[in-house]
């Protein structure tokens, strides 16, 4: 960091450094405030079983290991909720565990 100062201007000194301060805070507050507006962003829809299985590449078969299989991953690591008599798992959940476990 290189600062020129020139004693003749009035506050040259506390310029100079509001300027650079602003200029090495300009990255970090851009982040913060993407990262405010997109948690105050609608939830998107939850899915549904058959939203799920696609999503994650599985069979949506309602028998067998493949129902089974699917019901364990979303009753282990997937949050979920029911609505009526379905249930539904948060978009955003399912895409945070497909980023962290994904190859």
């Amino acid at each position: 960091m290189q600062m020129t100062l020139e004693p003749e201007t009035e506050n040259g000194m506390a310029k100079a450094i509001a300027a650079e301060m602003t200029k090495q805070a300009m990255p970090v507050l851009r982040e913060m405030i993407r990262q405010a507006v997109a948690d105050q962003m609608p939830t998107p829809p939850a899915m549904n079983r058959g939203e799920l299985a696609k999503r994650l590449r599985t069979s949506n078969s309602t028998r067998g290991m493949a129902k089974a299989d699917l019901d364990r991953l979303a009753d282990e690591v997937l949050p979920s909720y029911h609505i009526g008599s379905e249930r539904r798992w948060d978009r955003r959940a399912v895409d945070k565990f497909l980023e962290n476990y994904s190859e």
